[in-house]
Formats: structure tokens, sequence, C-alpha cells
């Protein structure tokens, strides 16, 4: 059917009214509208369009309603024109341009509008329709209908007003409207509902174009998602579900349709009306859903066939046929599981077999088919993931006390099954592939990464079922079958086919938590698994030891396992051979993952090894001891590298559980242990720092055992470790450049070079200090972990105190003496130091083994207390890096000063490192008194000299500085609030606990003062993490000044500090932008504790500055008006509050002045008094 289009006007646009205000726009928009021809280049027609849409989107909305009759016509003109020129059924770019005017025309006029839709689709229909008198319908619902069904009717018009359709539904969406205006045009929209239906049902069905059939289903399922709604008509909703239905059934013709029905179903699952977010009747919706869906379990078999079958053919899987399609409808069956997985759970578990449960039985196996796909994620396949969401709904709705409600066991069972067949899929997806090449060589590193992040989750979701399901059978038989095939097969048949007995070590892995946890109740069934897993490691042991052995040179393993200690490391130029030897017999690559899985599985079930009758201490010591050593094999191909490293750093955390552990007690363990650490540090090329870090832990934990058994050739081996690198250590802190390594020894740049470091990195030096820092902690770290508590008996010897006293000295030296431009990097870690190495002091002055110890001790604290003291002149700076460590260190002098009374100089140190910190507090916040302007909203205050000198300081000119050093402010508030809630540990001499105040003899309270002073200054600043910390600091101050008894408050907190105190919070509440509630509450705080301290002056106070005099004499309110600035304060509070009455203010008052009110009731009436004053500020603007 061709249109014919009437002669067009061309000036049509000349008969508006150019007389509005809109004359000059109208000008411009008939140059638009002159640009849009189609005898223009097509970037001047989509111009032109553009302009026309922006025009209309900016014009006055009384000026288009005027116009309104003259737009449309000329809008519709050129639409009629383009697609006349056109035969295409996708619009141009400007007539889509062209559409969005006409779209947005009607939402900006949407009641003079009637049937907007049917009179567009009229027009496009009938041409002449457009030049009717009036706007109403002039040809009849049979002639559209007949237009619509016409087999010959233009697809060209059937594109278009599908496309107006999805449009509409778009700009609707995206759209800032009103709620009213968004009304009005449902309102109109649903007026021509059923002609809307009518359309998308016939080009649904319309079987001669299938790009038609294609776009109206893309187009239904928009419409549907924002039009049908919860609240619809039932009769409608049921009218949109025929049309559901027919896309479903459309989707079987061919595979185009088949994805277009699957985007356009994901739309509408997610939407209200006919979706699963319906609120209607949910078990009619989802029954209905599910019989249809469950029709495509074929074409989803078919679809994981043809990707095997792609797979076998080595077809790579974005390239795969079907590709999009099977993404899709998992991805559809991931939504339906999140959505209604309590309600199919439900049916599953109903036991009465009707055709809607055989229909919930087809679905979860459709669910079961997503995770059948062959191949591994991500490299074959990129859908397991989806797969794996699934299972977890299923289980998370498995669980919900409202949806696994079941009545009988056959229902539990049905529910088992399903979990039962996900653990097998699962199980098989979690196989390492079997071309560990190809893993490590084709596959790219994030592949790699994902694959093991999909097995991390695959693994929890196993600890999950087995904790929460009781699928215990499912895991004993899989259990039982690999104790028989490591039992019965040999060592080659076993590493053939190591994928699946790996895979099934690594979850029993992960199941460890809850076998372990419930057998601390003695639950036998569990504690006999927990047996046959461990039986089954020990004997996995037995099987991989000649591999492990094979690989490695067989000088090493007698040189590591023989209990005598071993000579002198060899010089570099022999290290080569040694490294050479190594590589004689590369051992297969799945000997590293194999060993990685086995050690997590004694990492996990040591508690029960140890216990085991059939146990050979020796052979599980050595093959943790001969996996450390495997980690050091040379390699070629770097990938390999990760799963290297993994296997040094399980070896050593393995390593570290034996030495807790009653094994400790074996001479030959330690020897062992220790010959091969020494031969690793000295044999291995490159060490990342994790790994340094666990064997400077090991080292410490085995000086303390050496200790004990008084080993005394062990300790000198692991002292030449440590001594050499403290030797590093100080060479690096000592010397004066800074940048490289070319003015240290040799042998200290060959250690250095064992570390791993960034091509990049600047400072080398600082960053091996770092390193080395680092790992001494760690081993002062292993040291005392053997036996905690560290107070209840540790052996402190010489050299652990001469370790800690030379690396506390050698910093110094670094700090102090070399030229760092700022604080160098490992400076972060002396926090971490002191954490450790305190405790050790503290222990050696209380059980002192000689003078000798005593003096390296005292030397060491006040090396501590000069290292401070020079950074804090140095840099200058109030730095949360430094005074973290400042305030352990002040803490722990003042928290052991009684146990130490003939150290009570340690007392002097503290005091003045907290003096020099005050000091450095209080010049930052007087330097920026003096230099700020004290003007306030447009008025000047007229703060004197004195006033900006004296603390406190006022809290209103505290409120200028703050936002320019609110670093600073909250980093110094946050240190004096921990100081000051810290509470030195009773004594058996004096049981009274003493606070910070009582040590600093501070009879004048000038540091109270200053608190209050640094406090304040950040109460009103624009950052609420400062605003915060400050308050917080304010209520520990002002409930001191409430309960301590030899302070009187008066002499702190006089008349003008209290009286600026309330203003400033005024102004925070009702100027600017509401606090948070988090923040309310902290101000709620503040008034509860001001309230506790003077009840009655907060009242008067608030009451005289809220306006509310008439409770307050005429001499108390003469004396408040001669507060220094009280009136021009006033002023502005009264600006402030001048929306709210005087009723309003004293109820306000009342709330937040009442001592011991509830904190919740003063916050909610803080939050009401700035809501109040909020909205009528608005409702008088």
């Amino acid at each position: 059917m061709d249109l014919t289009l009437p002669e067009l006007n061309h000036n049509c646009f000349s008969t508006l009214d150019h007389s509005s205000d809109n004359s000059g726009n109208s000008v411009s928009i008939n140059h638009s509208f002159a640009l849009i021809d189609c005898k223009n280049p097509q970037n001047e027609q989509l111009h032109g369009a553009i302009s026309v849409r922006s025009w209309i989107n900016s014009a006055n909305n009384d000026y288009l309603e005027e116009n309104l009759g003259d737009l449309r016509k000329c809008l519709m003109q050129k639409i009629l024109e383009f697609n006349c020129h056109s035969t295409s059924h996708i619009p141009t770019p400007a007539i889509t341009k062209l559409y969005e005017s006409l779209i947005c025309l009607y939402f900006k006029t949407p009641k003079l509008w009637s049937h907007p839709l049917r009179w567009i689709i009229e027009v496009l229909i009938h041409a002449d329709s457009l030049y009717a008198s009036t706007f109403n319908p002039s040809i009849s619902d049979e002639e559209i209908q007949h237009c619509l069904t016409n087999s010959a009717f233009s697809k060209q018009i059937k594109g278009n007003i599908l496309h107006l359709l999805s449009l509409i539904s778009e700009e609707f969406t995206t759209a800032q409207l009103t709620h009213s205006v968004k009304c009005i045009i449902k309102e109109g929209i649903h007026s021509d509902e059923i002609l809307v239906r009518n359309i998308l049902k016939q080009f649904i069905n319309d079987v001669n174009h299938e790009e038609i059939r294609s776009l109206a289903i893309h187009t239904s399922a928009i419409w549907m998602s924002n039009f049908v709604l919860n609240n619809c008509h039932s009769s409608s909703a049921d009218s949109y579900l025929d049309i559901v239905h027919i896309i479903y059934n459309s989707m079987q013709y061919s595979e185009d349709l088949y994805l277009t029905g699957i985007n356009a179903l994901i739309n509408i699952f997610e939407s209200d009306g006919v979706g699963l977010n319906s609120d209607r009747d949910k078990g009619f919706l989802l029954d209905f859903h599910v019989s249809e869906l469950t029709k495509f379990k074929c074409t989803l078999q078919h679809l994981v066939e043809l990707h095997s079958v792609n797979l076998q053919n080595g077809v790579q899987w974005n390239e795969c046929k079907g590709y999009e399609a099977l993404n899709k409808t998992v991805l559809l069956l991931s939504i339906l599981s999140e959505k209604q997985m309590d309600y199919l759970i439900h049916r599953l578990s109903n036991s009465c077999d009707n055709t809607n449960n055989q229909y919930i039985h087809e679905l979860f196996g459709m669910f079961l088919l997503t995770f059948s796909l062959t191949g591994h994620y991500p490299y074959d396949e990129d859908i397991s993931d989806v797969a794996l969401q699934i299972w977890l709904n299923i289980y998370e709705a498995s669980i919900s006390t409202t949806a696994y409600t079941v009545s009988n066991v056959h229902d539990e069972d049905a529910i088992k099954r399903i979990h039962t067949e996900f653990l097998q899929r699962a199980f098989i997806k979690f196989h390492y592939p079997k071309d560990l090449n190809q893993y490590y060589t084709v596959w790219n590193q994030e592949d790699r990464d994902l694959w093991l992040k999909f097995r991390q989750e695959l693994s929890n979701c196993f600890l999950s079922v087995f904790r929460y399901l009781n699928l215990h059978d499912w895991f004993l038989q899989a259990t039982n079958q690999l104790q028989s095939t490591i039992c019965n097969c040999t060592n080659e048949e076993l590493l053939a086919n190591w994928q699946e007995s790996e895979a099934l070590l690594f979850i029993l892995s992960s199941i460890s938590e809850h076998v372990i946890y419930k057998n601390e109740s003695q639950i036998i069934p569990l504690l006999n698994f927990a047996y046959i897993i461990s039986n089954i490691i020990l004997n996995y042991i037995h099987k991989l030891e000649q591999y492990i052995t094979y690989s490695m040179n067989y000088d090493v393993l007698i040189h590591c396992q023989k209990q005598s200690l071993p000579p002198p490391p060899p010089p570099p130029s022999q290290q080569q051979q040694h490294h050479h030897q190594q590589q004689q017999h590369p051992p297969p690559p799945q000997i590293f993952i194999l060993c990685k899985t086995v050690l997590l599985c004694i990492e996990n079930y040591y508690s029960i090894i140890v216990t085991m009758v059939t146990l050979s201490e020796i052979n599980l010591i050595k093959f943790i001891l001969n996996s450390l050593l495997l980690s050091t094999y040379i390699t070629t191909n770097e990938n390999y590298q990760n799963d290297l490293i993994e296997l040094c750093h399980i070896s050593l955390c393995v390593i570290q559980i034996i030495l807790k552990s009653k094994l400790s007690s074996s001479n030959m363990l330690v020897d062992m242990v220790t010959n091969t650490l020494e031969y690793y540090l000295y044999h291995t090329k490159l060490i990342d720092q994790t790994s340094y870090n666990l064997i400077s832990y090991c080292i410490g934990m085995l000086l303390y055992i050496s200790e004990k058994q008084n080993k005394q050739i062990t300790i000198n081996s692991l002292q030449n470790i440590l001594y050499s690198r403290l030797e590093t250590f100080r060479l690096l802190c000592t010397t004066t450049n800074t940048q490289d390594l070319s003015d240290l020894p040799q042998n200290v740049i060959s250690i250095c070079s064992q570390f791993t470091c960034k091509q990049n990195e600047i400072n080398k030096k600082s960053h091996f200090i770092t390193i080395l820092l680092g790992s001494v902690i760690q081993m002062f770290d292993g040291f005392i972990s053997v036996e905690q508590p560290i107070d209840n008996g540790i052996i402190v010897n010489h050299h652990i105190i001469t370790i800690l006293s030379k690396l506390l000295c050698y910093l110094k030296q670094s700090l102090t003496e070399v030229a760092f431009s700022q604080l160098p990097e490992y400076f972060i870690q002396y926090h971490k130091l002191l954490q450790v190495g305190l405790p050790i002091f503290t222990c050696s002055l209380n059980n002192p083994m000689d003078d000798i110890m005593i003096s390296m001790v005292i030397e060491s604290i006040h090396c501590i207390f000069y290292t401070f003291h020079y950074i804090l002149e140095k840099y200058n700076k109030l730095d949360e890096t430094i005074l973290k460590p400042i305030q352990y260190f002040i803490e722990w002098l003042f928290n052991d000063q009684s146990n130490m009374n003939e150290h009570s100089s340690f007392i002097n140190l503290a005091s003045s490192l907290l003096s020099n910190i005050l000091d450095k507090i209080n010049i930052l916040l007087i330097n920026q008194t003096i230099i700020v302007d004290d003007k306030l909203f447009g008025k000047y205050i007229g703060y004197t000299k004195e006033e900006r000198i004296n603390h406190p300081l006022s809290p209103i000119l505290m409120s200028f500085i703050g936002q320019s050093i609110t670093e600073e402010i909250e980093i110094s508030s946050r240190f004096i609030s921990q100081l000051i809630n810290f509470k030195s540990q009773e004594t058996k001499g004096n049981q009274q606990r003493k606070s910070i105040f009582n040590l600093l003899n501070d009879d004048a309270h000038m540091s109270l003062k200053l608190f209050l002073s640094l406090a304040f200054s950040g109460i009103s600043v624009p950052e609420w993490s400062t605003v915060e910390s400050c308050i917080q600091l304010a209520c520990h101050l002002l409930t001191i000044l409430t309960y301590e008894n030899n302070i009187d408050p008066l002499m702190i907190l006089d008349d003008k500090l209290l009286f600026e105190i309330n203003i400033c919070i005024l102004l925070i509440l009702t100027k600017g932008v509401p606090p948070p509630e988090k923040l309310l509450i902290k101000y709620a705080e503040l008034y509860c504790c001001l309230a506790n301290l003077f009840p009655c002056k907060q009242f008067i106070f608030l009451s005289f500055i809220t306006g509310n005099i008439q409770s307050i004499s005429q001499e108390y309110q003469l004396k408040l008006t001669q507060i220094p600035h009280s009136n021009i304060l006033i002023e502005l509070i009264t600006d402030c509050l001048c929306y709210t009455s005087l009723t309003e203010r004293a109820q306000f008052v009342i709330m937040v002045t009442r001592p011991s009110l509830s904190l919740n009731k003063v916050t909610r009436s803080i939050s009401t008094f700035i809501r109040l004053l909020s909205l009528q500020r608005h409702g008088n603007c």
C-alpha cells in the first residue's frame, strides 16, 4: 500500500505568531526547519532536526500551547516528506530526531492532546488526516485495523509506528517530568492502549516481515516495562500477557527471533505489570512464565551441545555460533532464579504431581544445563559464573525458613537431589585444565586470575552446601573413591589423572572449617570423616615424595635434612652451579599445584593429622620442607612464577603451624627447618617481600625454641643470618646517598639483589630498608608468638635485646643524619616496631638477666625519644604517621612507670614529648588566629590581639581558621582525644588509675585550655570527619570538667566561651546544608555534655541567644549583653532564626538544655528544629 502525500506547505511555520517574545526564536526555528529538506546533505538534515528538538525543549510552554497546531503539522509534514524519499523500515537519524521533537512537544503540552498516539498513527497511515479541521479521528478504528492487517501495508510505516512507540517509552523514562505531568501523559497514552496492543499483536504475528516481528517484540518489551504497572486493570494486564505469549511462540521460528525474544523477556522479567516484580497473582504469573520458558529446554540443550562441538573443532568461544543466544538464555534464567527462587523451591518440594510441578522440574533441569558446558571458565566459556549465581540462589532459598518448609522426607530429598546434581557438575568445573602448557602459555594472566577466583567461589559454595544442607553422602562417597584410587594406583597413574584428585583435595580443604569446628563437639560421623581425609593426605604425601625427590638435587635434600648444620654457603660463582643442578630434572608443572593443595589440606587438618597413629612425623616434615625447596625451581616460563610464590607462602605458613605444635619439641625438626631456611635464603635468586617476612617469622620462632632447648649451634646459625641482615640494614641506614646502592659493599648489594623491587623505584635504599625493617618486625613477632601472652614468663635473651637496640639505633641514625627531603616510607613501620619491641623491653625490665641488659633497654628508650624529638623538629608537621607511634610510646611509658620506679626519668621523656607536640598545636592555632580576618557573614566581629593568643580561643574565631588547617586539626584532635582517654593500668602499690592530666603536673590547666581551643576549632568546618573528631574531643573534655573534683569548670569555661560555643553550634545547625544523621548525634552528645556541666547556664544562655528573654532577669540580661561581641553575634544568629517562632525556639532550648535527657530525644529535637527551619525558610522564599 503506497501513500500519497498532499502538496507540502514548506512555509507552514510562517503562520506562527511572531508578535510574542519568541519572535527572534521563530526566525531560528524557521532556519532549522529549512535545513530539514530531502535535497540537503544528511548531516545538515540531522543538524536541523537536532536544533528543532533543542528549540522545543527550551521554548516557553505558553508559546508552545498557542502554536501547538502548526507545530504538530509542520513536524508530521517533515516526517511524511522524508518517508516519501525512503523505503527502509528503520527511520533515518533525522526522522528519529523529528519524532523526539514531537514527543517533547507532547510532554510539554499534554493537556491539549486527545488520543496523541492515535493521531500520529492515523497521519502516518492516512496523510490527508494532517489537514483535517480538528485533531479528532478522521478515519474509523475499522479502517486502521484493516490497514494494519493488510499484508500489502507499507513495511516502512510499520517500522515508523514501532519506532514511535519505542521512543515515547524511552523518552518517558529519561525526561525530567513532575509527578503530575507524568500522570497526565500516562492518561493520554492509556487512552490509546487498545490500539497499541492491537498494533503490537498484529506486527509480532507479521509472518511476511521478520524484521517487523523482531522490532515489534523489542518495542513490546520496552512498552510493557514503562506503561504496564502493578496498578493497571487486570483485563489490561491479561491482554498484555497475550502479547508475551505471542513473543514466546515467535521465538520458535528463527535464531534471530529467539535472540530478540530472549532480550525482550529479560526486560519483561524486570518489569512490574506482567513480569516477576508484579504485585498481582505471583503464582499465576510465575507458572505462566515457567510453562512458556521450559518449552525451550531443548533449545538450551542444543546450544550447550553446539558449544561442545565448536570447542572440539577449535572454535573460539566468542566466535561460536549461538554464543550470544546461550549467554542471554543463562542470564534470563539467572534473573528468574534471583527474583522467584523461594517460590520455585516451594513448588519443587511440593509432592503433588501436577502439570505445573512438571514444568518446575523441567526448569530446574534447565538450571542444571547452565552448569554443563564443556571446557573451562573463562577461557572456553564465560557463563559458569552466572550458573554459579543460579546455584547460590537455589541454595539460599533452600535454607530460608519460608522456602524450606517440607512436609516429609521425600520432599526434602527433591531439594537434595538438585544440589547433588549441582555438586557433581561443579566438581567437573573445578578441575584444572588437562593441558597445563596451554593454561600457562595461551591463557592470559587475567583469565588465570578469573579462573582461580571462580574456583574459590565454587569452594565456598561447597562449604555452604556441606554445612547447611548436610549433603554428607556426596562428600563421603567422593572421598572414599579418592582413598581407593590413591591406594590402588601407581604413582604414574596418579600423576596422569591428577586433576580429579587435586580438585577433591581442594574441596576437602575448603570444608575443613566446618569439619574441624564440629569435631570440637565430638560429632562421631564428622570425626571419622576427618580421619579419612587426614589419612588420604598422608597417603598422598607418600605418593608425591618420589616426584619431588626426582625433581630436585639429591645432595640438596640430604644437605637440608641432616641434623648437623651445613657449612657456610658457597660463593656466588658456585651458587650458579647449584641452580644449574636443580634444573637437571625439571618437575612437571602439576607437581607445583598438587603440593600447594596438599599443603592447604595439611594446614587445615593439622589438628587431626598430628593425632593419627599412622603419622610419620619425619615424612610429614620432609614433605613440607621439600615443597619449600621446590618453590626455588628456576623456570624460563614466567607464568609459573605465581604458583611457585604461592607454594613458598603456604609451605612457610605450615612450617609456622608445626613450630607452634608439639612437634616443635623434636630436635631433628628444629635442625631440619633451620637448614632448609638457611639454604633457601642463600640459594634463592629472588625473594618476594611476603616470603621474606614469613621466613623471618619462622626464624623468630626457631630462636625462641632453640633457646628453650639450649641448642647453641642452631642459635649461632640463626644469629649469623640475622646479623648479616642487620649489618646490611646498618649500611643502608647510615650511608648518605639515598638513591642507589653504588656506595655499598658487594655483600650488601648481593643481599639486596634478592629482594623484588619495582623498575621505576626512585629511592631504592628506602625501599630495601622498608623490606628489612618489616622482616625484623616479623622476626620479633615470631619470637613472642610461641608463648602468648608475652607477660607470662617469656625468655628474653641478650641477642634479642641487642638486635632490637641496634635496629632502633640505626633507624635513629638514618632519620637524623641522612638528608631525606621528606619522611621516608619505612617510618610507617616504626609504630609496628614499637608494638613488638616495647613489650619485650617490659619483660626485660621486669625480669632482668643482668645490668648489661637493663643498660641496653634504657639506652634504646632514650634512642626512641631522641628519634621522635628530632622528627618533630625536622619535619615540623602534625602527621598521623608520626603521632600514632608517639602516642603508643607515651602510653607505654605512663603505663609501665609504676613497674619501673627506679626509672622515673622515663616519665620526664613522655612529658617532654607531649609538651613538644602541644607547643606545635599551640603554634599552629595561634599563627592562624593572628592572620585571619574575623568577618562573618559580611559583619566584622572585632577580636583583639589578646583574644587571639589566649586559650581557650574563641570558637567563633576558630571557625574561621579551621577551614584552612582541617587535616592538622583532625589528626591532632584524634591524638589528644585518645591520650586523655588513656588510663594507666592498676598496680599492686597504687590501685588508682591515673590519667594523663595527673601525670602532666599542669596546675594552671593550660593544656586543658589548649585542648578546648583545638576541640572547638573544628566543630564548624565543612569536613565532616574533622567535625566528628573535634566534637568527640570536646565531649571528653566537658566530661572531665563535670566529674574531675580538682578542676573548677568556671576557671576554664567562662561566660564568654560558653556563650560563643552555643552561638557557634546554632550557626552550624541553621546555616547551609544540614549535617548528616551521624553528625546530628554528635552535636546532640555535645549539647548533653554542656547540659550536664552547666544545666541552668545553658538554659539561660540559649534562651537569651534565641530571643526568649522573658524567663531571664533584667540583671542577668544586662550581664549577658556585656559579654564581648555579644550584640553582633546575636544579630547574626537572629538572622538565621528569623523563620521560626519564639515558641518553636523555646521548645528546642528546653529539650537540649535538660540534664540527663536521653541522647535519642535530644537528637530528634535537633533534627525537628532543623527540618522546621528549612521548611519555613523555603516556604518564605
